[in-house]
């Protein structure tokens, strides 16, 4: 795992917002084949000159009784995320690492149930992140069929 210049990768934010996660959540990615493990600095920031990600080094839940838990380090200024579901024991696949100096940005899966979250987590202060997520669902139509708008029969009559 290395670090990456904005300019050696094609992702953007928005890429970064699930694509891997949905194609993952359609099928076409098994938990064995999911791209991942590169760390990208968005604005070019390096890390030996930072202190910023010392702010989410540790391990993060909701409480202690959470279920799920996500531990940030750094080694070599490589940032590493790891997911635990500890009510289970099983690792949660870590995806799209972005670190921009202000927010850390990943995808992860639970290979069991796919379910596939986008995470940022912002710093508020000392022991506080703000842990914002997204799952990723395909959901298909009940009815193959459009249905007609509700007013199309008023107009009928």
């Amino acid at each position: 795992m290395r670090l990456k210049k904005p300019n050696e990768t094609p992702w953007t934010k928005s890429a970064l917002q699930g694509d891997i996660c949905r194609n993952y959540v359609a099928g076409d990615l098994s938990p064995t084949n999911v791209a991942g493990d590169s760390i990208i600095l968005l604005g070019g920031e390096n890390m030996k000159n930072s202190s910023s990600i010392n702010k989410f080094l540790g391990t993060w839940a909701l409480s202690d009784e959470d279920n799920v838990e996500y531990l940030v380090t750094l080694k070599n200024d490589q940032i590493k995320i790891s997911g635990l579901d500890t009510s289970d024991g099983e690792k949660l696949k870590i995806t799209r690492v972005v670190f921009d100096g202000k927010e850390l940005h990943f995808n992860s899966i639970c290979p069991s149930t796919r379910y596939a979250l986008t995470h940022v987590f912002r710093s508020i202060r000392g022991n506080t992140v703000e842990h914002e997520f997204t799952r990723v669902e395909m959901w298909k139509r009940k009815k193959a069929e459009p249905v007609r708008p509700a007013n199309a029969a008023k107009r009928r009559g």
